[in-house]
This record gives C-alpha cells, sequence and structure tokens, in this order.
C-alpha cells in the first residue's frame, strides 16, 4: 500500500501542478482570459489542494486499515473549507463590483477607482495578488498570504514528522488556529469589498 500511496501522490501532485500551465486554463486568474490579473483566493485555494490531497493518499498507504474511511482529518477538511469559502466569496464581491459598475456608469468613479482590479492586466504574480483595486500594496492581502503560508508549513512538517504520515489536529486545545485563519480571510474579503 504504501508504494501505491507514493505514486498516486506524485501523480496528484503533478497533475495538480501541471493545471496551472494548461494554455487557456487561466486557473489562477480572476477572469479567464491570458493576461488577466492572479487571484489571491484562488491562489490559496490551489495550494491547499496542492498539499491536502498527495497527504490524503500517503495518509491512507502508510496508515491503511482494513475498518472505516479515515484518510482525511477534520483539520483538513475545514482548511479546504475556509479557502474555499474564501474563493466562493471573493468571486461573488467580484461580481457584484462588475455589476454595479456596469449598471452605474459613475461608480467607479464614485469609489475613488479607474477601473477595477478584474479588469486590468496582470503585472505580475505576487504584485497582482498582493495589490488591492487601486494598485496598492494591500496589508489584509499580506497578512492573508503570511498565515497561509505559515500555516502551510506546520501542516506538511508534521505530517512528514518522523515518516508517520499523520495528520496535525489544529483543533486540539481550542480552536484558534481556525478563528485566526477565518480572521484573517475575513479581513482579506473585508479590504476586496471596500472600495475606498
Amino acid at each position: 500500500m504504501e508504494t501505491l500511496s507514493v505514486i498516486i501522490a506524485l501523480a496528484t501532485t503533478i497533475i495538480i501542478l501541471v493545471t496551472v500551465f494548461i494554455p487557456g486554463a487561466n486557473l489562477l486568474r480572476e477572469q479567464s482570459r491570458r493576461h488577466a490579473k492572479f487571484s489571491m483566493s484562488k491562489f490559496q485555494l490551489w495550494l491547499w489542494t496542492l498539499v491536502i490531497c498527495p497527504c490524503v493518499a500517503l495518509h491512507w498507504g502508510y496508515n491503511h486499515t482494513e475498518t472505516g474511511f479515515d484518510y482525511i482529518n477534520a483539520t483538513s477538511l475545514i482548511l479546504l473549507a475556509i479557502s474555499g469559502t474564501t474563493t466562493l466569496t471573493s468571486s461573488v464581491i467580484k461580481q457584484v463590483q462588475q455589476s454595479a459598475s456596469i449598471s452605474d456608469p459613475g461608480y467607479l468613479k464614485s469609489n475613488g477607482l479607474s477601473a477595477l482590479k478584474t479588469d486590468a492586466d496582470s503585472v505580475g504574480f505576487w504584485s497582482d495578488i498582493l495589490s488591492d483595486d487601486n494598485g496598492q500594496i494591500s496589508i489584509a492581502r499580506l497578512q492573508n498570504l503570511v498565515f497561509t503560508f505559515i500555516f502551510l508549513v506546520i501542516y506538511v512538517a508534521i505530517f512528514f514528522d518522523r515518516d508517520k504520515m499523520q495528520y496535525i489536529d489544529f483543533g486540539t486545545g481550542g480552536a484558534h488556529p481556525y478563528i485566526l485563519m477565518g480572521i484573517s480571510s475575513g479581513t482579506y474579503l473585508v479590504a476586496r469589498g471596500m472600495f475606498k
């Protein structure tokens, strides 16, 4: 089972990585056009998917039991749910902003914007995901990205600790990491919804 799980984990990782480079897919962009800006929320969801999917295969292979299907834990599901909800909410905010700018020609100007970020061309991956609609580096986006990387490193380090392939449980001793991630994602979304 261990060898099979490693093969599945490698194949899953390659597939998830390759999806970013498929011509026309524009998986991590705000819009489905080649030079659109990159999306912070889509990148975050993609990153957690890239980490958690192979871990599910490895956990299954190294901790296989004949009883039950316990190959993913609550922490992994909550992390995917937080990033998925953030991506969905960000998309809704984008749609509302686009609808408002179409129905009210003065909408952008009255909110201090020359154009919506989603309509602009990319100026570079890191600049795109860290900049707000006015092109300024956003502390809310930076905070969200930093916490995402911190939790990713902790998740991976504990999972691969001594080849046990065991999940971390962020909920042990309280749900503080979930609250921190929720606040960080919420701050990013509120900042995205604000215009001035």
